[in-house]
């Protein structure tokens, strides 16, 4: 009886144990973590698809919404939507939009309870910017909204990531800029959903958009700062970090209460330089918690082994 009881005690531990694992991510890599200080590396999230990726979007679990710009053959054009397993690398498919269908480009696309939110832009008139609304079940538009024109892919602007909060009005997306034939520089702009204007513009390095209730966070080199996005008035605050002087804060992924935070600087090296003139580009990986209006480091992570 003793020995029925051990066995079910370690059979009930196992269990227990195994449900305390808990997955986090940046949006690129997948940490296991089970006393949320010490991770393990579990995989890189690869988007094993072929085709511009226009946006890939963590969602719960795993799982990305993604829409890219051709996917069959090299000169396929039609946008592909779809839910991604990063861990199983397969796809779901929700529809495609031919090309030739459309009267606007697709430049990136935003997922939020069975509906997926677009910005497009006329082919004939980089002037008209669209935020449109589809269903998972139809690709036809069942409402579209007209924005301000602070895109235009024309004067080598590309948007990277959108996001739509309907209730309070409100349209956020993050796009780059080339500033000259060297360097790009990102944007964060904020519109009222309901008139299009844009109500406020900044430079950031983050190139996704990471929110905590209603604030969104931005980022200058090594500094971080948030903005409350609902309000009338916008005024960036900012808050320390750990984040050393060389390094660049690039993106940001909410886990909970847990931040996987990623930088990148770039470390001379002579080949790369000789070769192409670039250096190498190094990221570093962190995982964070906000205490006391501050970002604290909990550890530094590692890279899945190759």
């Amino acid at each position: 009886m003793k020995k029925v009881l051990l066995i079910l005690q370690l059979v009930m531990s196992t269990v227990l144990y195994a449900q305390k694992k808990t997955d986090i991510t940046d949006g690129y890599i997948i940490w296991e973590t089970e006393d949320f200080k010490k991770y393990t590396p579990i995989i890189k999230c690869s988007l094993n698809i072929r085709g511009l990726i226009l946006t890939s979007q963590m969602t719960d679990d795993g799982i990305g919404f993604v829409l890219t710009e051709g996917k069959e053959m090299p000169t396929d054009f039609d946008y592909y939507f779809f839910f991604y397993d990063f861990k199983k690398q397969n796809e779901t498919p929700i529809y495609v939009i031919k090309y030739q269908e459309l009267n606007r480009d697709i430049k990136c696309a935003y997922y939020s309870d069975g509906i997926i939110f677009s910005l497009e832009v006329t082919k004939n008139n980089p002037e008209e910017c669209f935020i449109t609304k589809r269903t998972l079940n139809s690709p036809m538009i069942i409402e579209e909204f007209k924005i301000d024109t602070f895109f235009s892919p024309h004067n080598y602007q590309y948007a990277k990531t959108l996001y739509v909060d309907e209730d309070n009005d409100r349209v956020l997306c993050v796009y780059s800029k080339h500033i000259d034939d060297k360097h790009v520089q990102k944007f964060l702009t904020i519109l009222s959903f309901s008139s299009g204007k844009e109500l406020f513009c900044c430079k950031t390095d983050l190139s996704n958009i990471i929110l905590d209730g209603k604030e969104v966070y931005l980022s200058e080199k090594n500094k971080l700062f948030k903005i409350n996005y609902q309000d009338t008035t916008f005024k960036p605050t900012e808050i320390m970090t750990f984040i050393p002087e060389k390094e660049t804060i690039i993106a940001m992924q909410k886990n909970n209460d847990i931040y996987v935070v990623r930088t990148e600087y770039w470390k001379f090296n002579l080949a790369l330089k000789f070769l192409f003139g670039n250096n190498s580009q190094i990221w570093s990986y962190y995982a964070c918690k906000f205490q006391d209006e501050k970002l604290q480091k909990i550890k530094k992570l590692k890279e899945p082994k190759k």
